[in-house]
């Protein structure tokens, strides 16, 4: 008589029971909250997990890029400090020359500007100036000595 191995016993009743365990946990998932809770805890706390060991991998990368910068920028000081410092002299002496050279170009603008306001300070009198015109105090405009209002802004002098 041909008797079968226990192989061939044994694997169908294994096969059967873990069928047995996944459809009745996917049936208590289904219908009991206190298990899908338990389930989703896990979930959660592997989560939790990968997300601490992220943080911390990218905080390493974040120090070890920083530190690579400092480096990268020590070494470039350190190798070309002289050159740099050179070349802060040369634009700052543009710079201080260009400010120069605008203020030169404006000086007869700012001296124009400085006389006409002087002149409007000085005509808010109502005495004028000898062609008896004055000027506005609010706009500086120059307007008759018998105007009562500005013809510029309107305003009453």
């Amino acid at each position: 008589m041909y008797t079968q191995p226990a192989f061939f016993t044994i694997i169908p009743i294994i096969m059967v029971a873990v069928f047995i365990i996944v459809f009745v946990t996917a049936i208590a998932a289904l219908i009991s909250p206190r298990f899908r809770g338990m389930l989703m805890a896990r979930q959660v706390r592997a989560l939790r997990h990968a997300t601490d060991m992220a943080k911390d991998d990218l905080s390493r990368s974040a120090s070890n890029v920083a530190k690579a910068g400092i480096d990268a920028a020590d070494e470039v000081l350190d190798s070309r400090g002289e050159e740099l410092r050179n070349i802060a002299s040369t634009l700052t002496d543009i710079k201080v020359s260009s400010v120069t050279g605008a203020l030169e170009k404006n000086l007869d603008g700012i001296r124009d500007i400085i006389s006409t306001a002087s002149d409007a300070v000085k005509g808010t009198g109502s005495e004028g100036d000898a062609s008896g015109k004055i000027f506005c105090k609010y706009c500086g405009a120059q307007v008759d000595g018998d105007s009562l209002f500005c013809k510029k802004c309107g305003r009453k002098l």
